[in-house]
């Protein structure tokens, strides 16, 4: 018999919300359909010394890097149509 799966405690209660947070709010309007999702995440190490976190919302795929994991900086925001292949880069960041 095989044994019972164990899964981690994820109750509202055991969380905070804390002021550095590393939230970020729909980037094109405060409307339901530009609500940004499904965060992947590359950790410092695995590409450079860098954070590196991929969302996607409404047609667009948003790159963000970040130092510390807390402060995000939005670095790419590119856009595609249903059926593409290619991504378009609509909003590069200069580099300072």
């Amino acid at each position: 018999m095989a044994a019972a799966m164990e899964f981690p405690n994820w109750q509202a209660e055991r969380w905070q919300d804390l002021d550095q947070n590393p939230l970020i709010g729909p980037l094109r309007g405060n409307v339901p359909r530009a609500v940004i999702g499904d965060p992947q995440v590359i950790l410092p190490g695995e590409f450079d010394d860098l954070w590196h976190m991929f969302l996607i919302g409404e047609g667009r795929f948003y790159k963000f890097d970040s130092a510390d994991g807390t402060d995000w900086r939005l670095e790419r925001d590119y856009r595609w149509g249903a059926g593409e292949r290619k991504f378009v880069s609509v909003n590069p960041v200069e580099s300072a």
